[in-house]
């Protein structure tokens, strides 16, 4: 799954710095390269608009990825990261197959992005419309092909309509945002992904938080939950959208399930769908209180607040208590009422490393910017 920029991980390479442009078919031999916007337009003033995008990604281009180490990398993470000042009709992102640079026009390139000419045949991914905001696009699969040995030339985008978009370029106060790391699934949510085990039996009033035989509670690694119900999420009721149906008008809800690590990431983050709050440990401790009140909690603490339906945020979750080998997450769902008219519950978890995509990292080039100190690099790396 796709999680928000909501942090930069410590172990992220952010780039906001290369070429970009626009040409445009009323104005063929007219360069666009200074703009403080890059367009796509379906019609605008007699003909169409094109966008190209590039980024210095890999060390032979004069980026910091080491090439071989990110096309051998399976945790690979890539996403590109557009501020669109002008809302549209979403466009199809071909990889280019040739170079351009800011005083490229519409002629020539020969007639703009020509799919099959001088850019991929098919898009390596499409947006749908886009509202006047920041927008979001994983694009690992196209970063990954250019490390196995395409030449990377960037993007060229074609409209997929008349309604023309204009997101902010290299000239503007918020670039275009390339950000590559390296993460590790620990937790994925949704029907394919990985089982929960959970309890729907407390009663609404019950204050009372499962023990097994043992004494173990029920947010322990040893604890005992055999006898609980499993399922995938999205977990629910009341919403029609649920993989899983859990017993409905309760108050709290619980779930737990196992992931192990072989390595300790520096960075923990929890992509999290609760209705209405929820309490979040790893281990038997507590790391994230969501909507719910201060102090000693019970099961039959009610929700600060209605939450929206399906609400979805992500988390940074602290990882000192991370053990290697097995580990368990315990997630507690509140309602805001007994009586409430749904449920709902899904999570994903990931990790990220000391990226070991930068080996023999260069100087870095001017306006490319590091979510962390190179010296840091040169002292801790390590070999995975």
């Amino acid at each position: 799954m796709l999680l928000p920029l909501f942090a930069l991980p410590a172990s992220a390479v952010t780039i906001q710095s290369g070429v970009d442009t626009y040409v445009r078919e009323a104005t063929p031999t007219t360069s666009y390269g200074s703009s403080s916007v890059v367009e796509w337009d379906g019609s605008d003033g007699g003909g169409a608009n094109h966008g190209l995008l590039y980024f210095p990604i890999f060390q032979d281009e004069g980026g910091v990825i080491n090439r071989s180490a990110a096309a051998g990398s399976s945790n690979l993470r890539a996403t590109l990261e557009l501020n669109v000042e002008n809302a549209g009709n979403g466009g199809d992102f071909h990889a280019n197959t040739q170079t351009f640079s800011e005083t490229t026009t519409w002629d020539s390139m020969g007639g703009g992005v020509r799919p099959g000419v001088n850019a991929s045949s098919s898009p390596s991914f499409s947006t749908p419309y886009l509202g006047a905001s920041s927008h979001t696009f994983d694009v690992t699969s196209q970063i990954q092909a250019w490390a196995s040995g395409t030449s990377n030339f960037g993007w060229g985008v074609l409209p997929q309509g008349t309604n023309g978009v204009e997101f902010s370029s290299f000239s503007s106060a918020t670039p275009p945002t390339l950000t590559i790391t390296e993460q590790y699934d620990y937790i994925t949510g949704g029907p394919s992904g990985d089982s929960w085990q959970y309890y729907d039996g407390i009663a609404a009033g019950d204050p009372n938080y499962p023990i097994d035989g043992d004494g173990d509670i029920w947010t322990d690694l040893a604890f005992d939950d055999s006898g609980w119900s499993v399922g995938n999420g999205q977990f629910g009721y009341g919403d029609g959208d649920e993989n899983t149906v859990v017993n409905s008008n309760l108050v709290t809800y619980l779930f737990r399930t196992t992931f192990v690590i072989s390595e300790l990431p520096e960075h923990l983050f929890l992509d999290l769908l609760r209705d209405d709050a929820a309490v979040v440990y790893l281990n038997g401790v507590e790391v994230l209180r969501d909507n719910l009140p201060g102090g000693v909690l019970d099961a039959s603490t009610l929700a600060t607040t209605y939450s929206s339906d399906n609400q979805r945020d992500a988390f940074e979750l602290s990882a000192s208590g991370l053990l290697l080998g097995t580990n368990v997450l315990a997630i507690e769902v509140h309602n805001h009422s007994s009586g409430s008219s749904d449920i709902s519950f899904d999570a994903s978890l990931f990790g990220t490393v000391e990226s070991n995509l930068l080996a023999a990292v260069p100087e870095p080039s001017t306006g490319l910017l590091l979510g962390f100190g190179l010296s840091f690099l040169a002292a801790h790396r390590r070999s995975r």
